[in-house]
């Protein structure tokens, strides 16, 4: 089954969907994304070479790539970009 009891001190009981959640795990996800373009726009990232490190890394993830390794790969791109890497 797909859902959570939870009791409230009061006695009553809540049921979480798993629906409910995952919804949750994804709007924190957008939130920190979010926060990070605003970070990097801020900080007077080069927005090209961010552009191009995101489609790079969709494109590692279509292809089946692990996350951790298109992770890795986007953070490189960025630091080639900032001619550091």
């Amino acid at each position: 089954m797909n859902y959570q009891i939870m009791y409230e001190p009061s006695g009553g009981v809540k049921r979480i969907a798993t629906v409910q959640k995952w919804q949750k795990i994804v709007g924190f996800g957008i939130l920190i994304v979010a926060i990070c373009a605003v970070a990097l726009w801020s900080l007077g990232g080069d927005w090209s070479v961010t552009v191009n490190a995101l489609e790079d890394m969709a494109e590692n993830l279509q292809q089946g790539s692990a996350l951790q390794e298109a992770f890795s790969s986007f953070c490189l791109d960025i630091l080639k970009g900032a001619d550091c890497g």
